[in-house]
C-alpha cells in the first residue's frame, strides 16, 4: 500500500508540477510530500523529476513511468472495489438448484428476481435437480444453496435449512370427474381413486406426505402411476390415468380438462424450505440466504390460504 501511496503522490505531482499545489491537493505539508517521492525514485532507481528554483519537471524515466503509474493506481483501485462487492456479495458466482416443483410457487420467481435486483455482479447458475441429490450435492460442496421439498429421508448433518412456505394441498382431477362437482374434497372421499404420486426414491417428501394423508384416512391409495415431474403427473390426470394431490402453487400448471379443488380435513402442508451449508461463508451466497429469510418473513405474514381448514 505504500507504494501505491507514492504513486497516487507522483501522480499529482505530475499534474501541477509544483510541490506546494501538489502538497495542498493532498492536504499534507510539502515537506512529507518531498520525502515520498524521493523514497519513490530511491526504490526506483531513477529520477522522475528535474527539480530547480523556478520549476519542477518530469524527468524522460518519469514521462515513460506517468502512464503506468496511472494503470496501476486506476487498476488497485479497481481490485479494492471489487474485493470490497465480493466482501459484500455483490459480485461472485452461485449454484443454486430446485426441485421440479418449486417454480411454480410464488416464492421463486420473487427471491431469483430480487436477489439479481440486490446482487447484479453474482453469476447465479440454477439447476433443476430432486431433493436427494441436493441434499448429496451440498453435503460434498458441489452445490451452494438447494429449495428443497421437506420431510426427507435423510438429513446430511453438514445441511441445514430454512423454511421459505408451506401450502395447502389441493385434489388434480378431470373436469368429468364425479368429485369434480364438489366444492372441496376430504380423504376420505378418494379412497378408491387410482393415485399419480412422484416416486418415494427421488427424495422429495411430497411422497411419503400423500402417503400419510391417506392412511390418516383409514386407506391406503392405489398407486398407478409415479412420474418426477409436475407438468407429467398432470399431464396424466389429464389424460384420465387417475387423481393426484398437489400443492397449491400447482393450480397454475394448466392441462386440458384438469381442475383443481382444495383438500380439507389435514394438516399436512407441502413446504419449500432452502438448505446450504453449516459453514457456509460466502458472501454470496449469505446474501440469498437472508434475501430468503426476508421474504419467507414477509409471506408469513400474509393471510395464509384456509381452504384445507374446511
Amino acid at each position: 500500500m505504500a507504494a501505491l501511496r507514492q504513486f497516487r503522490y507522483f501522480l499529482v505531482l505530475a499534474e501541477e508540477l509544483h510541490f506546494a499545489r501538489a502538497a495542498e491537493r493532498l492536504n499534507m505539508a510539502q515537506p512529507p510530500l518531498s520525502r515520498q517521492i524521493h523514497a519513490l525514485e530511491r526504490e526506483l532507481g531513477v529520477r522522475l523529476f528535474h527539480r530547480t528554483k523556478r520549476k519542477v519537471e518530469l524527468t524522460e524515466a518519469g514521462a515513460l513511468f506517468l502512464p503506468e503509474a496511472k494503470a496501476a493506481v486506476v487498476h488497485a483501485d479497481r481490485a479494492t472495489q471489487l474485493a470490497r462487492r465480493a466482501a459484500r456479495g455483490e459480485v461472485g458466482f452461485l449454484e443454486v438448484a430446485y426441485a421440479s416443483s418449486v417454480p411454480q410457487t410464488a416464492i421463486f420467481p420473487r427471491l431469483i428476481r430480487e436477489y439479481r435486483r440486490a446482487c447484479p455482479g453474482v453469476v447465479l447458475a440454477l439447476y433443476e435437480m430432486t431433493t436427494a441429490r441436493q441434499l448429496a450435492a451440498l453435503e460434498e460442496g458441489r452445490l451452494d444453496l438447494g429449495l428443497v421439498r421437506p420431510p426427507f429421508r435423510e438429513r446430511p448433518k453438514s445441511v441445514t435449512f430454512a423454511p421459505l412456505l408451506g401450502e395447502p394441498f389441493y385434489v388434480a382431477l378431470r373436469e368429468d370427474h364425479h368429485l369434480a362437482a364438489s366444492p372441496s374434497i376430504a380423504p376420505p372421499a378418494l379412497a378408491k381413486e387410482p393415485f399419480i404420486l412422484y416416486p418415494r426414491h427421488i427424495g422429495t417428501g411430497l411422497h411419503d406426505q400423500v402417503m400419510r394423508i391417506c392412511q390418516a384416512a383409514g386407506f391406503e391409495p392405489e398407486i398407478v402411476q409415479e412420474a418426477q415431474q409436475m407438468t407429467t403427473i398432470v399431464a396424466l390426470v389429464s389424460a384420465g390415468l387417475g387423481i393426484a394431490l398437489v400443492p397449491a402453487s400447482m393450480r397454475q400448471l394448466a392441462a386440458e380438462g384438469v381442475v383443481y379443488r382444495p383438500l380439507t380435513g389435514t394438516e399436512e402442508e407441502a413446504a419449500v424450505m432452502l438448505a446450504y451449508r453449516l459453514d457456509e461463508r460466502a458472501p454470496a451466497a449469505l446474501s440469498l440466504i437472508r434475501l430468503a429469510s426476508t421474504l419467507a418473513a414477509e409471506d408469513e405474514a400474509r393471510p395464509r390460504d384456509m381452504a384445507r381448514r374446511g
